[in-house]
């Protein structure tokens, strides 16, 4: 029964569906998208995609177009809920010329169209959705399959009582949970718009695509019904085929005027150093000058810290926080820092209120790790010490020996390798093993912490509707952390240099003002 019940469901895969174009022709959205295709590649090919000058007009933009390919709503659509947003745009961007002349000419043909599209209640879809039903039988079904989203939502509440009644109104979800079979599937403005997969279990014996003309012709063949279902993968995951999200990328002169050069003359001199024991307080670091008369040094020592926290935005003003290779950066990115001389660390303060009464005692047993692995130095000296663990299969460069006796490493990587370290510098197998364990619960404490703090900076950053442009407009943010005399800003790098510099370690990643 069950294999019948599948040879079944196979056969409907098998089956010849019938494919029609209906090409739809409109001068004005045929020219509105060429104007904005050309815009688009004029601010792409003049470099100014990262401008937060052109944000405001371009998200405008994209929700006309969606307006204009994907739903059958009529262009006077805009008068409902955004034709104030039309005038503000008018005003804003009516001295384009002497902005961005280049870009002049293209805007005021926009312009020009949407203005036009304001005042018209055509709908080229829903004329040729019914020319569609009054020439097909009249027991025929259909299915209307739009794209989620707002507008969806805004087509249903006004054509629901007045749409003709063969039609069922659904979007992607609705559709993919159906379980009957309609006559015709229509799809507005092109099968690449749509997820394949929706076009692979058929629920339809026809698919009707209205394109409008200046839209590429989708190659259907990648969609032959003929072709056994269990060859195409159907059921496979394939996570690399995600819409990347853009991010925002302003970009900065590097040109250094006189001033600039003499600050960054005057801070990038390398500190004469005394003996060993002041070295190792030195770290390398990578200079920068930040918006806002800002400098920083970057930590940047391998074995020790070569990563700092970055800001990304993307066109959607959705940010993300992640870290970054200092070697990896440029003038350009948005680099997040305490500011001066914050008390605390914050990530340190949030991590003891996440232990409570454990953060004594877990940092008091970091320290001991610690002070017993520099008392094995001092006794054996550090080559005996690299001698012998190698002999337990360490790797004891002097990188890894900075980065172990650093108070912001925790613990070896793995389990293993930090319990022979352990053993090696005097303490038995039953507490290193104890101390190998409380320094993972005192990682992932930190970990926690860096995650608050992460989420109470975004808090900040959007507690202002304009707080995104506000970053992109100025360069540079700072935002109070109540409560904890802290202070943590986003700050663009205008200049970074990329020899590294020998600076103290109490003096890096925060921003300095000059």
């Amino acid at each position: 029964m069950i294999l019948n019940n599948i040879n079944q469901h196979h056969l409907k895969f098998q089956k010849k569906l019938n494919f029609k174009e209906i090409i739809l022709k409109n001068e004005k959205i045929s020219k509105f998208s060429r104007h904005f295709q050309n815009l688009r590649k004029i601010i792409f090919l003049e470099e100014l995609k990262g401008d937060s000058y052109w944000l405001e007009i371009i998200k405008f933009l994209y929700e006309a177009q969606n307006l204009y390919l994907k739903y059958p709503l009529p262009s006077n659509y805009f008068q409902s809920y955004n034709k104030e947003n039309f005038e503000n745009l008018l005003s804003v961007y009516k001295n384009v010329s002497d902005v961005h002349p280049e870009c002049a000419n293209e805007i005021n043909e926009i312009f020009e169209l949407l203005n036009f599209s304001l005042n018209t209640d055509e709908n080229i879809y829903l004329k040729e959705i019914n020319h569609l039903l009054a020439t097909n039988p009249i027991d025929s079904n259909y299915v209307l399959y739009l794209k989620s989203g707002s507008l969806y939502n805004n087509f249903v509440d006004i054509y629901k009582n007045s749409i003709d009644k063969r039609i069922t109104i659904v979007n992607e979800a609705n559709y993919r949970k159906l379980n009957l079979d309609f006559d015709y599937l229509l799809v507005l403005g092109c099968l690449n718009f749509y997820e394949a997969r929706d076009f692979i279990d058929p629920k339809f014996k026809n698919l009707i695509c209205f394109r409008h003309n200046f839209l590429p012709t989708p190659n259907f063949e990648k969609f032959n019904f003929k072709n056994p279902v269990w060859s195409r993968s159907v059921l496979e995951f394939k996570t690399n085929n995600a819409i990347e999200k853009k991010q925002i990328f302003i970009p900065v002169e590097e040109e250094i005027d006189k001033e600039s050069e003499f600050i960054i003359n005057y801070y990038t001199q390398n500190l004469s150093t005394g003996n060993n024991e002041d070295n190792e307080n030195l770290r390398e670091a990578n200079f920068c000058k930040l918006s806002g008369n800002y400098i920083c040094f970057l930590c940047n020592h391998k074995g020790i810290d070569s990563t700092q926290e970055v800001l990304q935005i993307f066109e959607d003003s959705s940010i993300k926080i992640t870290k970054q290779e200092i070697d990896d950066m440029s003038p350009g990115d948005f680099v997040i820092l305490r500011v001066g001389k914050s008390d605390h660390d914050l990530i340190e303060l949030k991590t003891e209120e996440i232990l409570k009464e454990k953060y004594v005692f877990l940092n008091n047993r970091k320290n001991l790790w610690k002070t017993n692995l520099q008392k094995y130095i001092n006794l054996n000296t550090r080559e005996i010490l690299k001698k012998n663990m190698k002999n337990i299969g360490l790797n004891p460069s002097d990188a890894n020996l900075r980065n172990w006796l650093s108070q912001d490493n925790q613990r070896l990587k793995h389990d293993n390798d930090f319990i022979k370290l352990l053993q090696l510098i005097g303490f038995d197998q039953k507490v290193s093993k104890e101390i190998s364990s409380e320094m993972k619960s005192l990682i992932i404490a930190k970990q926690k912490a860096g995650r608050q703090v992460n989420a109470e900076l975004k808090k900040r950053i959007f507690k202002d509707d304009n707080g995104i442009e506000e970053i992109l407009n100025k360069g540079y943010e700072i935002y109070n952390f109540e409560g904890y005399n802290h202070s943590i800003g986003v700050f663009q790098i205008e200049y970074i240099k990329k020899d590294k510099l020998l600076k103290s370690s109490s003096s890096l990643d925060e921003a300095i003002k000059v």
